[in-house]
């Protein structure tokens, strides 16, 4: 299992400039309504890892609106500098 090296939680509206920094939780929320709305992101390092075709992501959560769909995007990146 690899874990993140690094995550952040955004907020948006009045709420863009507060800080989450110590939160246990990362929240996604969207909404229409600027100060509701959540995303989070996630960073991963895989300087161990050598001649990989190919990998499986697996994030489990909870979903607080069960019948609301929540959208997963994931970025691959050769450098983030």
């Amino acid at each position: 299992m690899q874990r993140p090296v690094a995550d952040s939680d955004v907020s948006y509206g009045t709420n863009a400039n507060k800080n989450y920094g110590n939160q246990p939780t990362l929240n996604v929320k969207a909404t229409s309504v600027p100060e509701l709305r959540r995303v989070s992101y996630l960073k991963f390092s895989l300087a161990a890892f050598s001649d990989m075709t190919n990998a499986k992501f697996r994030l489990y959560g909870y979903n607080h609106q069960a019948g609301t769909k929540v959208d997963l995007n994931l970025a691959g990146l050769d450098n983030d500098d």
